[in-house]
């Protein structure tokens, strides 16, 4: 990892730990402020066809991996609470949405102004998802399912994150020939 990125990681661990919370949830905010610290670099640099290249193979990674762990570990935990059923419903219509978007991208050439215009849309429905996520799912997750399940569905994504191998995966969840 390059200086810059551990500095990036680092920085995610930082925002993500202003709240006392365990498990699964500090993960996941961790993970939103990487993702949302990259995509700003994108977006910052312009026309700069070299940070689009070196940050977006990153970016599309962190949230295919991501959305798969979700989906397969945290999304099934929340629906079990009556509260949570739409918005975690929701949390998924996004999450296909953005992979939507990450499969324009992949057919786009990333010096393009359609490049541009997808990543910023992709960049809006990221941030929708996380908001969504972090002051409405968030809140209630951590008073409905405690610590305990919070730490066991952090061990479980981990573990679903490691199995998806999201180089060899197509934004909609297929192998990649």
């Amino acid at each position: 990892m390059t200086v810059e990125g551990e500095q990036i990681r680092r920085e995610a661990r930082r925002r993500a730990q202003h709240r006392p919370d365990a498990g699964i949830l500090v993960t996941l905010e961790g993970e939103h402020a990487e993702v949302d610290l990259l995509m700003n670099k994108v977006l910052s640099a312009e026309g700069d066809t070299s940070t689009r290249e070196q940050y977006y193979p990153s970016i599309r990674d962190k949230l295919i991996r991501r959305g798969r762990g979700e989906r397969e570990v945290f999304y099934p935990a929340c629906e079990r609470v009556p509260e949570l059923t739409q918005l975690t419903q929701g949390a998924i219509a996004d999450n296909e949405r953005m992979e939507r978007r990450l499969a324009e991208l992949d057919d786009l050439e990333t010096d393009s102004s359609a490049w541009r215009d997808t990543f910023e849309r992709l960049h809006d429905d990221v941030g929708r998802h996380f908001d969504r996520e972090e002051s409405r799912i968030f809140p209630k997750a951590r008073a409905h399912l405690g610590n305990d399940v919070l730490m066991a569905l952090d061990e479980a994504y981990e573990e679903a994150k490691r199995r998806a191998d999201a180089g060899a995966l197509t934004p909609h969840g297929a192998a990649s020939s």
